[in-house]
């Protein structure tokens, strides 16, 4: 298995750079939103979040904090508080991983 993920990770790493060097800001922010989002529908899953609503909900939230740190880029202090929103939601979601869910089998 670390086999497997040591492989796909130097064939995607050109990719990355090439994406971080070469495109512009939009699209590599749209690329990445969809990495993250694809990221936080297997935490969900991980998370014990096994209905469709309830992962919906999960990831328009994520969308949305993120849409909050896309429009208000230029201030700091908006910025901070989509932050600490954010990483309420992502303790949230830890709580219902370590205390709220039996682990996925």
């Amino acid at each position: 298995m670390l086999k497997l993920r040591v492989i796909t990770a130097l064939l995607l790493a050109p990719f990355v750079v090439l994406g971080v060097l070469e495109l512009t800001n939009p699209v590599f922010s749209g690329l990445l939103l969809i990495v993250i989002l694809l990221c936080g529908n297997e935490w969900g899953r991980l998370a014990g979040l096994r209905g469709f609503a309830e992962r919906v909900f999960y990831l328009l939230s994520m969308a949305g904090l993120m849409a909050g740190l896309w429009l208000n880029s230029p201030d700091p202090v908006l910025n901070l508080a989509v932050l600490a929103i954010a990483g309420v939601w992502m303790g949230m979601t830890a709580a219902l991983f370590a205390w709220g869910h039996k682990p996925l089998q």
